[in-house]
């Protein structure tokens, strides 16, 4: 992850998104690294990437504050 973070500071974000994404395809419960991926995805302007991402955080995690404020800042999300 940390590799991915020095992307993202490099503004290398697509690079960060792919290193994220493979974190994930080897771990997926990694609430963390589902946030970075969505900070990421929002940077790059894909904000439907960054909401999913952001919801799985949520998922993997249900009481990880970040991922749900995170979604709120979005203002795109509704909550049901």
């Amino acid at each position: 992850m940390a590799l991915a973070n020095a992307c993202l500071g490099l503004n290398k974000t697509e690079q960060a998104i792919r290193i994220f994404n493979s974190l994930l395809a080897a771990d997926p419960d990694k609430p963390a690294v589902w946030l970075a991926l969505g900070h990421a995805h929002k940077t790059a302007g894909a904000a439907e990437q960054a909401v999913e991402a952001y919801k799985q955080a949520a998922h993997y995690h249900p009481s990880f504050g970040d991922a749900y404020w995170s979604l709120a800042n979005m203002k795109s999300y509704r909550f049901t």
